[in-house]
């Protein structure tokens, strides 16, 4: 065994059950997220032809990690996290119920999907900020890298190699299955969230400053830092890029390249695999690294201890597309 992995090995034997209900919660929501990846699409294009609303699924979908991601951060520093993750999948997974019977009926149609849409986008972002602020209170310092290394590896197998053919099988059988499996999903993750035992509790700033006053704050440290701003709009500039296409990708899949919905999933998920080993998905993650390093800095430097205002920092570069991957490292540094 090498001495890479008998580091790792010996840091996966200290993490606590709380974590591994953590990363079970994560990985059953995110299966449930590929398969409504592979879904909504398919949904979107059998209520419409309109290559404008198609895209609107994916808009509403990421628009709240353009302008909810830093609002979001300084409200998580004043609430309860566990609770917030906890009534975040309950919504959403009240929102996929209603979406599987509005589509098994045929009752729903395009403007509702956008609405329900963005509205799940709302709770996915706060569950997934606090599940990456709550981390810290669950495994020990010498862990996280352990622990963020495994939810990440987790939430990529699951939603991109697993839900989102399955998805796709499934809504071929029933139309509304796949959006009714997620409901159930996200249910199950909220009940794993609950019976979560927080050793020390998550914690919250008793800031004096108003609420206005604190997302300023933020808004101008990152402004200021000259690395994170060039990368944030580097990764939000690059990620919308990729936005274009795959908002549209289902129609382009049916109308010019012939594709059902198994062949339009299978694309994707290549699709998916490419973005992992290309030199893009290479370069995502340098830059990553480097936004990791210089927060360490910038907290040394002026002692930064938010949790969730330095996970906001992160999400604003790629809230388009990728927020997540590089918010885990922004987040794991500046988390006090």
């Amino acid at each position: 065994m090498s001495e890479i992995d008998r580091h790792d090995h010996e840091h996966s034997e200290r993490l606590p059950n709380s974590y591994w209900r953590l990363f079970t919660s994560s990985t059953i929501s995110n299966l449930g997220d590929g398969m409504v990846v592979a879904a909504a699409p398919l949904l979107a294009i059998s209520l419409t032809d309109d290559s404008r609303l198609i895209a609107s699924i994916s808009f509403a979908a990421m628009l709240p990690w353009l302008i909810l991601s830093l609002p979001a951060g300084v409200y998580l520093d004043r609430h309860d996290r566990q609770k917030i993750m906890f009534r975040a999948n309950l919504v959403r997974g009240l929102i996929f119920a209603l979406i599987a019977l509005g589509a098994a009926t045929g009752s729903i149609n395009i403007y509702l999907l956008i609405i329900a849409t963005a509205l799940a986008g709302v709770c996915e972002l706060f569950f997934d900020m606090s599940s990456q602020a709550i981390l810290p209170a669950i495994v020990k310092t010498e862990s996280l890298e352990v622990a963020n290394s495994r939810l990440y590896i987790s939430q990529i197998i699951s939603n991109g190699f697993i839900g989102l053919p399955f998805g796709a099988w499934i809504f071929v059988i029933a139309i509304g299955a796949p959006f009714g499996i997620n409901a159930i999903a996200l249910i199950l993750a909220a009940l794993l969230i609950q019976s979560i035992r927080i050793n020390s509790a998550p914690k919250v700033e008793s800031s004096t400053n108003s609420f206005g006053t604190d997302l300023k704050q933020g808004l101008t440290w990152l402004w200021k830092h000259d690395l994170l701003r060039t990368l944030a709009i580097m990764l939000g500039i690059a990620n919308m890029c990729g936005m274009f296409a795959q908002a549209v990708f289902v129609k382009f899949a049916r109308d010019e390249l012939g594709l059902g919905a198994r062949g339009y999933t299978h694309a994707n998920a290549a699709a998916c695999a490419t973005f992992v080993f290309n030199d893009h998905g290479l370069t995502q993650f340098t830059a990553h690294g480097f936004c990791y390093g210089a927060s360490h800095n910038v907290r040394q430097a002026t002692g930064w201890e938010r949790h969730d205002h330095g996970d906001g920092f992160g999400r604003v570069g790629s809230s388009l597309g990728h927020g997540r991957n590089l918010s885990s490292h922004v987040q794991k540094q500046t988390a006090g």
